[in-house]
């Protein structure tokens, strides 16, 4: 309370002018700290709005990336569906066995093994196939016909140093998919 009683005796001795004065540089306080505070307040703002509107862009483009690559994957099931429908009974090994006739490469092979993974809406049947002594020419001729193959991809490629010269050792791994039993 004493405090209180202070400021009125003061305010009582002043003068109207003085009063009117300090009454003034108050207002003025108050106002400028009022203007500070609704500068504050809209840049904060401002700034979040910003950030909100970045946010949202790149969600756009995410999802974007998202439809469109959707999309392929649904032309992609549709051109498997459509190469599985054209041959079902479809053998990666005796196509295999074709193609390194063909090109007169047998003799090179060392070892062939089959295998198959149970996929989602597919079976997919892997082939890995080992050759001793190739050369680059070979190996080129080789890939290219398998690339002209829709039917199968290649899923890796091992290329060593052979023991004869001149040559390379190669291990390959290419697979199809193939419907799955009773589909």
């Amino acid at each position: 309370m004493e405090p209180i009683k202070q400021l009125h005796t003061f305010l009582q001795s002043l003068d109207s002018q003085d009063f009117y004065k300090y009454l003034g540089a108050i207002i003025g306080i108050i106002t400028v700290l009022l203007c500070l505070l609704g500068w504050r307040y809209y840049s904060t703002s401002r700034s979040y709005l910003e950030q909100i509107q970045e946010i949202n862009n790149q969600r756009e483009d995410e999802i974007k990336e998202l439809f469109e690559s959707h999309a392929r994957v649904i032309a992609e099931q549709k051109e498997v569906n459509t190469l599985i429908e054209q041959d079902p009974n479809f053998k990666i090994s005796g196509f295999f066995d074709e193609i390194t006739n063909a090109l007169g490469i047998t003799q090179k092979r060392d070892t062939k093994v089959s295998s198959s993974i149970d996929r989602e809406k597919y079976r997919e049947s892997v082939l890995t196939v080992t050759f001793s002594g190739m050369n680059m020419q070979e190996l080129c001729e080789l890939l290219q016909a398998l690339d002209q193959a829709k039917r199968i991809f290649t899923k890796e490629l091992d290329i060593q140093e052979s023991k004869i010269p001149d040559t390379i050792d190669v291990t390959l791994i290419i697979a199809t998919l193939q419907p799955k039993a009773g589909e």
